[in-house]
């Protein structure tokens, strides 16, 4: 199963999450807990779901990138929720050398060619996550939104080096490990706990990579190397949608 597979497998597993508790399957047991038997039922489904953009500054490599994420919730309370959180996010870095020509004979004239190498890398994340929002107004249009996951990681970087291909090989290295993610945002409502909303969010991850994997135009091989830290902070502009499923009617509606 590769990395892709894996990551549509882990999203796909975690929909089954809420579609239960939908049924009322899981709802039931959690509601049980000590901690929300005094919460009131409530009569509709409630269901959040969200979308981040933005950037994030991996603290390791002293990298800024790029930052896409989504996630999705089935609340069992006005405050309390579970469901699934994946991400993406992207790095770049381009760097510019002069290196010796070792294709030409030794007795010639020693040539100097220059050579561009981009290092993209790409570090995927998905999970099970759980959330806990608070309104901080009695109109309800601010909310206070926190976020805790944890879920499997993937990292790819491709290095290209150009124009010179003869001279150098690409690589490609990948690994995978497991990782943590922590989140706050705030968001505020033009209608009072209805539609679309908009605000900002950041969310801290953490993952440490200790094996990884290389190919080359010539021969793959396997890198065991000092444990590399994935460990970064994400700064991000979020719209999030509420939706309310009453319990009694078939028809699907918006908060």
């Amino acid at each position: 199963m590769n990395s892709t597979t894996r990551i549509l497998y882990v999203i796909g597993l975690l929909l089954i999450i809420p579609m239960q508790m939908a049924n009322g399957q899981i709802n039931k047991k959690i509601m049980s807990l000590p901690l929300l038997r005094n919460i009131p039922p409530m009569e509709y489904f409630y269901i959040t779901t969200g979308i981040h953009a933005g950037g994030g500054y991996l603290f390791a490599s002293k990298q800024h990138g790029w930052n896409i994420s989504g996630d999705g919730y089935f609340m069992f309370s006005d405050n309390f929720g579970l469901g699934a959180k994946y991400s993406l996010f992207s790095s770049a870095v381009q760097k510019d050398f002069t290196v010796e020509n070792n294709l030409l004979p030794r007795s010639m004239i020693p040539q100097y060619v220059h050579a561009d190498t981009k290092e993209i890398q790409y570090i995927h994340y998905a999970g099970p996550s759980g959330i806990y929002q608070h309104w901080l107004d009695k109109n309800n249009r601010f909310l206070l939104s926190g976020t805790l996951s944890a879920g499997y990681v993937h990292y790819r970087k491709e290095t290209r080096t150009e124009p010179n291909q003869n001279l150098f090989n690409n690589i490609l290295s990948r690994g995978s490990t497991w990782g943590a993610n922590i989140g706050v945002s705030a968001e505020y409502f033009p209608i009072k706990r209805r539609g679309l909303a908009i605000g900002v969010s950041t969310n801290y991850k953490y993952a440490r990579l200790t094996k990884i994997n290389e190919q080359t135009r010539d021969v793959p091989r396997k890198v065991n190397f000092n444990a590399q830290s994935l460990a970064r902070l994400d700064y991000l502009i979020t719209i999030r949608s509420h939706f309310q499923i009453p319990k009694n009617k078939r028809k699907y509606g918006r908060v």
